[in-house]
């Protein structure tokens, strides 16, 4: 079995409808289409397309950036276009790292600051000769509770997929493996031990394959040993600010306990005035007890500088009596008053 790397390259032109407005802006903008779908292809390949413009007006249209949306698209593109001609901006995408669907592309921004900006983009999927899925293992739980990582591999050529051995390059972390259909479809478990000191621990587990088969298959894996008591967050970090007619911004915080049902949550005090927090606890399961603590700001309250404060958590566990987390936030954009709709809002 061989890695496929060629390179793909597929570029589509538009042409424009003539037309001669008073004035180099329309209601339908520049571009004829601001999407293309690449369809399948093998990873590794370079996708790229021309999205054609036409100048509709009777002033040059000037093209002030072409901005990717990521390090995998680069662009070229006309700067000027006279009155009455086309300007192209082509777009090549590099699939080297990335899997599966995908949706790439870029900002264009006109000279013309009354011409709105337009986001271009290719979208396609990846169709790889080995499917890994998910293509990395995730093990995260409490001292003393198993946990186990399902992973399904499968052919996608014509020819057999031979492994002859799996290989883990840290003894925390084993795997074992499972042909669901000769030569063509596997199930590979990944574990962690449940006895780890708390901490994040990082490994590789390898798919050795059949001689001159091609290059064996790596699988990184991460496995996250929690504290008898959890809290998922080292802070409370808000990211956006209220908007009238939408909900205010919100961070959500987990408090876990493993295989103690009598576990409580019995305070919880924020130093910041306009910060809100509500508790609730879930329902016990899978032996775990949780609550979950919802953060929220009162948008009349907020002030304009950006703030900092703390938040106190205890709870009933003598070990883990007490946690302090430090709640920031960027206060109310300067120059605007809280409930009015920015041009941009923050998730």
């Amino acid at each position: 079995m061989t890695t496929l790397t060629r390179a793909l390259v597929l570029t589509a032109l538009i042409t424009a409808h003539p037309a001669a407005p008073a004035q180099h802006r329309d209601s339908s903008g520049p571009f004829q289409e601001t999407g293309f779908s690449a369809g399948a292809f093998d990873q590794g390949a370079k996708v790229s397309h021309t999205f054609v413009f036409a100048n509709r007006g009777t002033a040059p249209l000037e093209v002030k950036s072409v901005t990717p949306t990521c390090g995998c698209a680069v662009s070229d593109f006309d700067r000027v276009v006279l009155p009455g001609q086309e300007g192209r901006v082509t777009l090549t995408v590099d699939t080297t790292t990335l899997r599966g669907s995908f949706t790439k592309g870029a900002r264009v921004e006109w000279a013309d600051p009354a011409q709105p900006a337009v986001l271009l983009t290719i979208s396609g999927s990846i169709r790889q000769p080995v499917e890994i899925r998910p293509h990395y293992a995730f093990l995260e739980g409490f001292p003393g509770q198993p946990r186990t990582a399902i992973l399904e591999i499968k052919n996608n050529e014509s020819g057999p997929l031979r492994i002859a051995a799996v290989r883990s390059d840290r003894p925390e972390i084993t795997a074992e493996l499972a042909e669901v259909e000769e030569g063509k479809e596997y199930r590979l478990a990944v574990s962690g031990d449940p006895h780890l000191a708390p901490g994040a621990y990082r490994g590789t587990v390898e798919l050795v394959l059949a001689e001159a088969a091609g290059e064996n298959l790596k699988i990184p894996v991460t496995v996250i040993q929690k504290k008898r008591v959890y809290v998922d967050r080292g802070g409370i970090v808000f990211r956006g600010h209220p908007v009238e007619g939408l909900r205010s911004p919100s961070v959500r915080l987990l408090v876990e306990k493993y295989r103690d049902p009598e576990f409580r949550v019995t305070d919880v005090r924020c130093d910041v005035p306009f910060v809100k927090v509500e508790t609730e606890r879930l329902p016990y399961e899978q032996e775990v007890a949780r609550y979950e603590l919802r953060f929220t700001l009162r948008r009349e309250e907020l002030p304009a500088a950006p703030f900092r404060g703390a938040v106190t958590i205890k709870t009933n566990d003598r070990e883990f009596s007490e946690f302090r987390l430090p709640v920031m936030g960027p206060g109310r954009p300067v120059g605007r008053a809280v409930g009015r709709r920015p041009a941009t809002v923050e998730d």
